[in-house]
């Protein structure tokens, strides 16, 4: 029940991958790509969307590895290693933004405080379909999901695997969060 982004470690990990993107100037679809000019700068968006929500997915996998090292399935454990996951990441973005010439720090710090700048009518439609389409499934598990509230034995009884829905919530919780960030 204490769990959000903030706590789990996944919106410092979206903000780690998406300041390492930014960091790198063309995103990672720009890098891949090898595009440069103004190519880059509509795959810019892009690479960061995509960076941030690889940085939320490996933040919870990183979250719960530790946590079941750790503690195995005691939540206080999976709680600890999120925030402690949380406060490296935002470590490692300080540094970033410390390495970088001054320009792009400026740019980073923007972002980082929710700067908008000026997205593209692609880049508004990719987050609002992403996020559209999982809200859109985390209603439609919405019944599902009131059965988390019981023990696992109970959502077993009603046919629930309670350990595989965690599972799908926290990753599509995850994708969401990393898009919301970017």
């Amino acid at each position: 029940p204490l769990a959000d982004p903030f706590i789990l470690g996944v919106s410092g990990g979206a903000a780690l991958g998406g300041t390492i993107a930014r960091a790198l100037g063309t995103g990672l679809f720009g890098l891949a790509l090898g595009a440069g000019g103004t190519g880059s700068l509509l795959l810019l968006g892009l690479g960061t969307h995509l960076a941030a929500t690889l940085g939320a997915l490996g933040a919870v996998a990183l979250t719960f590895a530790i946590a079941r090292g750790a503690g195995g399935a005691r939540p206080y454990a999976l709680l600890l290693a999120g925030v402690v996951l949380n406060a490296f990441a935002s470590a490692l973005i300080l540094f970033l933004r410390a390495a970088v010439a001054q320009d792009k720090a400026q740019e980073l710090l923007y972002w980082l405080i929710g700067n908008l700048g000026y997205p593209t009518p692609f880049e508004l439609w990719t987050v609002g379909i992403v996020v559209s389409v999982g809200c859109l499934w985390l209603t439609a598990l919405g019944g599902s999901l009131n059965v988390l509230s019981l023990p696992d034995r109970g959502g077993a009884v009603l046919g629930i695997d309670a350990e595989r829905m965690r599972l799908w919530v926290i990753v599509l919780t995850s994708v969401l969060v990393g898009t919301t960030v970017s």
